[in-house]
């Protein structure tokens, strides 16, 4: 077994050397100082003044020349700060566990006290997600990539393992809930991560920032799961160093299965892996015990390197057909390198099992178990087609090289004023004029970077590393959205967190008391809740910025549940598909040419409120004639107009003006109580979503809608009561190429999940007299309507339609119209 390496990667040569000998106050206080230059420098840019909104500094022109005075002089001060063990005086771990827990729930709370409010720029992309994951679910469906974007399948897999738990919970309420909990994860792994470079107060001080940071926050309210390879990159971290502190097969294997698994978080992790590798392939060959060249050793050393660049750059869609790589890709070729590889695994492991293992075997060992782990994606022969396809080199984007050349460097200079300066419009998050990272994110992390500078490492090495691997995602797209970026959250995070806990430790180095200690722990905790209160007026702000679909959502929980709510379609500028997500689990319409209102009986009916776009003239005309007299509620948009444009005609009709013509835009009918409620769908999961259209009818397939509405439903959900009056074994059966389910007194009889063939499902039900709840789910993709549900009742010899039979059990035979009798 390989020992530990203390002077690459523990500092036990400095662990004599106790805290409070060694420190001159003045070195303190000068760096403090050289740090709160940088604050005043941060303090001039627009997107932080709001910290201070009445310190109104004419320091703009010298931001700078501030922040480069402010951190040379931190980096020449942190030389005179002697070192010392940094897990020296280290928190207990019954503080730590206390503080670790207020994290987690402070963390949850921000993730999730407006789970039911849509984030400020849902779009069409959120519902292609969660319609995804109910496809999953409903129609088990089972792709690896998901089609739109080639999505990794990590959070779609997950987040139907959560749904079902809970099937009734909305899509938006629900994706929230598996965000945060992503979220949530990681800030664990922060914990362990900084837990594993220096101790728990890093640790908790990593985890800290990360649980109140806006840029989380917002990413969770996103909902599309990107924060997944936030996951991915702190796992990658984390294992990367325990496999450095202990060069043991356990930790290779560890290592490949956490680089392995960060493929399957989001896009932005993928540059990851192959750095990595390459990062600790050098480390082993800067020892001097591996600096040496057998053939073996060539084969998986610079061989086993050279085929996982190559093989990373040609998946990932970098590397276009040529002679060269139509060569390399040679099944002939391809047979050989493995033969090749396969020759140096055995003959490394011939050798060296006669003594200790070498760090470059384990190395690669921890490469293959990579390579398995990451085949699956591999062998999709789509896995490129979405990064090469919106990448900088895509034909599609960028006609020549030049044209390429000129979107990197744009990309390129527009990275640092996202992540800390003012930005204007920018797709999702930050809102207008904010920055991705915070303020204190800012000043931590020039803090924690001059502190790297000085005293180097190999843990810093890397993370700084990373942190310009993490621009590669974004850099090299034609959609360098914020999303793209989110694997930078790690390293920026860190440097920031071992900056002040190296601050802490440097202050108990100058005097080492238990008052000092924890006037530095209060000092701490208030900056934070400092922050947390800017951030969550800034997330508030962002909120507040409604794009198109959550401004419509606004106004429809506005009217619910007072009124029955339509939305009038005039085209994607108004409100899209993504309303079948934002209406889940609600009672919204889509309005279509003439809309009945089905009422049974002695319904009393609902006000009406119709939300019409403010350019859809003729439909405002119409209902402006049919109901005379009644006033428009106007909203306007500001999402991206600072000016405002009216984008939102609300008309709220009293249910006393509607009529029974049907040649009307809206008009009322009456029908039996034991009619079935009827009602369609879109293509979001099973019955779920916006309704298209509502009536109730005496069979399930009576009265054949008009062309137009069917042709774009996909599913149909009908509810009614059936009045059992024998009692007894009822059998039911159903022969459907389509999805269905039979749901009788909430409990799902009969479920055909799949699409594969023609299926025959036959149950048998003991049902006792009385009303009983009868529900049927059924899909439109092989046959429009509902397939006929057969039932055999006790002292009957054939089936019939359940539908038919039950309109001959209602009460007092011949009269459909009293249910209560």
């Amino acid at each position: 077994m390989a020992k530990k390496n203390p002077k690459s990667l523990n500092r036990s040569s400095l662990k004599n050397k106790k805290l409070g000998e060694d420190l001159p106050v003045w070195t303190l206080l000068l760096l403090l100082i050289s740090w709160g230059v940088g604050w005043l420098a941060l303090f001039a840019l627009p997107n932080y003044r709001i910290m201070i909104p009445a310190l109104k500094l004419p320091l703009h022109p010298y931001i700078t020349p501030m922040l480069i005075v402010s951190f040379v002089a931190m980096v020449f001060f942190w030389r005179k700060v002697p070192q010392v063990a940094e897990n020296q005086d280290d928190v207990s771990p019954w503080v730590a566990r206390v503080f670790f827990w207020i994290f987690i729930l402070l963390a949850a709370y921000l993730r999730l006290f407006d789970s039911y409010t849509a984030g400020s720029s849902v779009w069409d992309d959120h519902y292609i997600h969660t319609s995804d994951i109910r496809a999953l679910i409903d129609f088990q469906w089972r792709p690896f990539l998901f089609p739109s974007g080639q999505r990794e399948p990590l959070f779609p897999y997950f987040t139907a393992f959560l749904w079902l738990f809970s099937p009734a919970t909305p899509g938006l309420v629900m994706m929230q809930i598996s965000n945060a909990l992503i979220d949530l994860t990681a800030l664990w792994m922060f914990y362990l991560l900084g837990k594993e470079i220096v101790g728990r107060r890093l640790g908790l001080i990593f985890m800290g920032i990360g649980s109140i940071s806006k840029i989380m926050i917002e990413t969770t309210k996103d909902q599309v799961g990107v924060d997944t390879c936030v996951i991915g990159g702190a796992a990658a971290l984390l294992f990367t160093l325990r496999f450095m502190k202990k060069t043991d097969f356990k930790h290779a294997i560890e290592w490949g299965l956490a680089l392995g698994f960060g493929a399957y978080t989001y896009v932005p992790m993928r540059p990851w892996m192959p750095v990595l590798l390459g990062l600790v392939w050098l480390w082993i060959f800067s020892d001097k015990k591996e600096n040496h060249f057998e053939l073996y050793r060539i084969i998986l050393g610079p061989g086993l390197l050279l085929a996982w660049a190559f093989l990373f750059v040609y998946k990932n869609g970098f590397m276009s057909a040529g002679s060269l790589v139509n060569f390399i890709t040679n099944p002939v070729v391809c047979v050989l390198s493995v033969l090749i590889l396969g020759y140096g695994y055995v003959q490394g492991f011939l050798i060296e099992r006669k003594k200790v293992f070498s760090k470059l075997f384990k190395w690669a060992v921890a490469a293959v178990v990579i390579a398995v782990v990451l085949l699956p994606l591999y062998l999709e022969p789509n896995y490129a087609a979405h990064v090469a396809g919106i990448s900088i080199f895509s034909p599609s984007f960028s006609p020549n090289h030049a044209a390429s050349m000129s979107s990197f460097w744009n990309n390129l200079y527009a990275v640092l004023p996202l992540f800390f300066g003012p930005t204007g419009f920018v797709m999702c998050f930050p809102g207008s004029g904010d920055s991705m990272y915070g303020f204190f994110e800012a000043a931590l992390g020039l803090l924690g970077l001059a502190y790297f500078v000085a005293r180097p490492g190999l843990e810093k090495f890397f993370i700084f590393i990373l942190f310009w691997v993490g621009w590669v995602p974004g850099v090299l797209s034609n959609a360098p959205y914020p999303l793209r970026y989110m694997t930078c959250d790690t390293t920026i995070f860190l440097t920031g967190a071992w900056g002040l806990n190296r601050f802490w430790q440097a202050a108990l180095q100058a005097k080492n008391t238990k008052w000092l200690n924890a006037l530095l722990a209060v000092v701490v905790l208030a900056c934070g809740i400092w922050q947390l209160f800017i951030n969550f007026n800034l997330y508030e702000q962002w909120m507040a910025n409604r794009g198109p679909n959550p401004l419509v959502d606004d106004i429809i929980k506005e009217e619910l549940p007072n009124h029955r709510v339509y939305l009038v379609y005039y085209n994607d500028n108004f409100w899209t598909i993504v309303q079948d997500l934002l209406n889940d689990g609600r009672e919204v319409y889509k309005a279509e040419d003439t809309n009945p209102i089905d009422l049974i009986q002695g319904q009393p009916g609902k006000d009406l409120a119709i939300l019409v776009y403010a350019q859809d003239i003729e439909n405002q005309k119409k209902l402006e004639k049919e109901f005379p007299g009644l006033t428009w509620k106007k909203s306007k948009l500001f999402f991206t107009d600072p000016q405002g444009k009216d984008y939102v005609y609300c008309l709220e009709v009293p249910f006393n003006r509607l009529k029974s013509n049907d040649k009307d835009f809206f008009y009322v009918r009456y029908a039996s109580p034991w009619y079935w409620c009827r009602r369609y769908y879109e293509q979001y999961g099973m019955g779920r979503g916006l309704i298209r259209y509502e009536d109730r009818v005496p069979r399930w397939n009576d009265n054949v809608l008009a062309k137009g509405i069917l042709d774009t439903n996909r599913s149909i959900r009908v509810k009614g009561d059936w009045n059992i009056k024998i009692e007894g074994n009822y059998t039911f059966s159903i022969h459907t190429e389509n999805v269905y389910w039979f749901i009788l007194d909430g409990k799902k009889v009969i479920n055909i999940p799949r699409y594969d063939s023609t299926h025959t499902r036959s149950e048998t039900v003991y049902l006792k007299p009385g009303i009983h709840d009868v529900e049927i789910v059924n899909s439109c993709m092989q046959f429009v309507g509902v397939a006929p549900l057969m039932v055999k009742a006790p002292g009957i010899s054939q089936e019939v339609p359940l539908d038919n039979f039950a309109l001959s059990t209602v009460p007092a035979a011949g009269d459909v119209t009293n249910k209560n009798n």
